[in-house]
């Protein structure tokens, strides 16, 4: 609380050279120490501004605009019980980085040049370029493939210098959730990480040995289906979390926990390249059921039936088990 709407766009747009990284522990030592040591570039020219968010009514922009403003007047707990802070963490998940993987960058990666240095100068092609920016939307550290499941949810020193180097050692954004949806043992529906970093290394060797490009174009639809597979199984656990704290006994939990939900929600509707596996009227509909705002104590008992047939709805879909859906 406390906090200005100019001081979140500073953040959103990369604004200010000196702002100091809000590490995730301070038990290890990171290299950068400003996000200006990582890039440049910013959230705000990479959020989808066409697409209107379902059940809000304007684009994903105009969504982090008004919770930014909200958060400066009432804080991050909204007067309709919306915890901000996780709406607007996952609700970018989707919007920049889920968006920018699939619809940007591997959508149409069959028509990109793989012939030439990618602006005469680069070491790579224009599809191994966009590849690989796929790649970085992921999330996933370079050795991401070879860590456990703990460490795919953090990071490693992997050239044990003493420090995580954010560009190369951490694990951020989605490759962290891949690994926690694999962290269910009674579930029949698993390996998200090595399913997404199998293919996206698999691609990038077909592309780079100019393999035929129907093989390049398997792997991509491996990605984008498990991935989207990921946010449904996101959106699972916390109807699950939910479920648990729909006592209001912890109101703060309860309010945690659907804003969660309903940010892995947002995320969903990102690939808009045509491609995802869900349907328009099956997203809009578990939309409708989920709603915008928490519900009160009284509409509980309709809320959870309803939540039940969202669970069923991903079922079908998706081809997920009882096992999926009870122990994620």
């Amino acid at each position: 609380d406390g906090v200005s709407s100019s001081e979140l766009y500073s953040y959103y747009e990369n604004s200010n050279p000196d702002a100091v990284i809000l590490h995730q522990s301070d038990v290890v030592d990171f290299l950068q120490e400003t996000y200006h040591e990582i890039g440049t570039k910013n959230l705000a020219s990479k959020i989808d501004q066409s697409s209107t968010v379902l059940g809000y009514g304007v684009t994903a922009d105009i969504l982090m605009d008004q919770w930014f403003n909200s958060i400066e007047s009432g804080g991050y707990i909204s007067s309709e019980g919306l915890y901000l802070d996780r709406l607007i963490e996952r609700g970018l998940l989707g919007a920049v980085m889920y968006f920018q993987a699939s619809t940007v960058y591997l959508n149409g990666i069959e028509n990109r040049d793989n012939s030439i240095q990618y602006q005469d100068d680069r070491p790579y092609t224009q599809m191994e370029h966009y590849w690989d920016e796929a790649f970085g939307y992921f999330g996933a550290s370079r050795d991401y493939g070879n860590q456990d499941n703990q460490t795919q949810k953090f990071w490693f020193d992997s050239n044990s210098d003493g420090y995580i180097d954010y560009l190369s050692e951490c694990n951020l954004g989605w490759a962290p959730y891949a690994a926690k949806r694999d962290n269910c043992d009674e579930c029949d529906t698993r390996n998200f990480a090595s399913t997404l970093f199998n293919a996206f290394v698999l691609g990038r060797h077909l592309i780079s040995t100019g393999s035929p490009i129907d093989q390049v174009l398997a792997q991509r639809d491996i990605i984008l289906s498990t991935w989207e597979m990921l946010i449904a199984a996101n959106i699972i656990h916390y109807i699950n979390d939910f479920e648990n704290y729909s006592d209001f006994v912890v109101v703060e939990d309860f309010l945690s926990d659907w804003s969660k939900m309903r940010g892995h929600a947002i995320a969903l509707q990102f690939n808009t390249s045509g491609m995802s596996i869900i349907s328009n009227n099956d997203l809009s509909d578990i939309i409708n059921l989920m709603g915008d705002v928490p519900p009160s104590e009284s509409q509980l008992p309709s809320y959870l039936t309803d939540l039940a047939a969202i669970k069923d709805m991903f079922k079908n879909i998706y081809s997920f088990t009882d096992n999926d859906l009870a122990n994620w």
